[in-house]
């Protein structure tokens, strides 16, 4: 998952611009490193291309549809999990890159989700 990478490479003290642009040139290129990558890399997840919210609910019908069937749905199940957790803290509404943002508060990292501080009158 690339914003698993873009995590890794951030608590490892990496130029994150310099890592996608790595990662880009490698065999797991795809294009949601040209789309999201980005967007990742700069905490900028507003205004929304796509939605956690509306991929929350395709991966939690993907998961329903697996268990119907009998078919395996390791990895989606573990996708659903966590954009259901972004949705519980309140990304539901931002971008699918947002989904770096929740793993880099997991790290311990500053997401760029968070507000300023209210501003009070004299």
């Amino acid at each position: 998952m690339l914003a698993e990478g873009l995590v890794l490479g951030e608590k490892a003290g990496l130029d994150l611009g310099r890592l996608l642009d790595v990662l880009k040139d490698g065999a797991a290129y795809s294009r949601a490193m040209d789309v999201w990558g980005p967007r990742m890399v700069e905490r900028d997840h507003v205004p929304p291309a796509s939605r956690i919210r509306q991929n929350a609910k395709d991966f939690r019908l993907i998961v329903e549809q697996a268990q119907r069937t009998g078919s395996p749905a390791l990895l989606g199940s573990t996708v659903s999990q966590l954009l259901g957790i972004a949705e519980a803290t309140g990304l539901g509404d931002i971008d699918n890159s947002g989904v770096a943002a929740l793993l880099r508060s997991f790290a311990g990292l500053p997401t760029g989700t968070e507000q300023p501080d209210e501003v009070t009158g004299p």
